[in-house]
């Protein structure tokens, strides 16, 4: 005997879902407390002559074109500073200090890395957002699509042969300390359809089908990773039928419906149950 039950059944009885989930997961420490700051200034510094630098003392976003048409749009109260010609270095090279999303062009061939205060973010074509305001404790970065490495940079005077890197994919996040100088991985606060040449967005209706299909379906939409036994799951069916619901919402009323449970760890979305008889 399977399980056959109405998603919007289960969701009257849910109530408002968890749209403001936000579980903190995995910890990636340094054991070297209170750190001196490394600044944007102290960056740009050495090599100004050979940079140009914007400044946004606007109140709207500045949209601006890097040499190889990386598009950034830069927030009020940032700045950043980047090589006149990428043709002459092996990486495209970008200094930051505040907010600016990055839509970046690819190119296998020469990296693009954006310092920002104790961290670099390192892409060969991706679009993410970094916030490293000089007076901030923490430093962020959210990928939407695409893949970065966010590494520490080392400290004046010391080597790191082997440095953390924390690589995150879509609808993930990380928050550096720079006190601390330890990271933490997140999903971001509203997670996003991604939307590339070769993905369709997630199907909005099932009929009596597979819990396993219908999570997958979502996987694939947001490229989060879904963890669940398929096995155990195998005989719960569903009909189900999403409008606007968020990420956290859908895989809440889902788990309802097959009375499973579901929490966030190291950006993924691991969902258990006992299965349908």
């Amino acid at each position: 005997i399977t399980k056959v039950r109405s998603v919007k059944y289960w969701f009257l009885l849910a109530g408002a879902a968890a749209a403001s989930i936000l579980l903190i997961i995995g910890w990636i420490k340094n054991p070297t407390p209170n750190a001196v700051p490394i600044t944007y200034n102290e960056q740009v510094k050495p090599i100004a002559a050979e940079l140009i630098e914007k400044i946004n003392d606007t109140k709207q976003l500045l949209e601006i074109r890097l040499p190889d048409q990386s598009r950034v749009l830069l927030h009020p109260k940032s700045k950043i500073s980047y090589y006149k010609d990428f043709n002459d270095h092996p990486k495209r090279k970008v200094f930051l200090s505040g907010e600016a999303f990055f839509d970046v062009t690819k190119d296998i061939n020469k990296p693009f890395i954006v310092y920002a205060n104790e961290i670099y973010t390192k892409v060969l074509g991706t679009s993410f957002t970094i916030k490293a305001f000089e007076d901030s404790p923490e430093i962020e970065v959210s990928v939407k699509t695409g893949k970065v490495a966010v590494i520490a940079l080392p400290k004046p005077g010391t080597a790191i042969n082997n440095p953390n890197k924390i690589i995150l994919t879509p609808n993930q996040k990380i928050l550096f300390s720079r006190s601390k100088e330890s990271s933490k991985k997140y999903l971001v606060d509203l997670p996003q359809v991604v939307a590339t040449d070769d993905l369709l967005p997630m199907q909005k209706s099932f009929e009596d089908a597979k819990v396993s299909d219908i999570l997958l379906s979502i996987s694939a939409a947001y490229q989060i990773n879904l963890i669940f036994d398929e096995k155990i799951m195998q005989n719960c069916l569903l009909t189900a039928s999403f409008t606007n619901e968020t990420l956290y919402e859908k895989i809440n009323m889902i788990c309802k419906a097959v009375e499973a449970e579901f929490k966030v760890e190291d950006g993924n979305i691991i969902i258990t149950s006992k299965g349908c008889n």
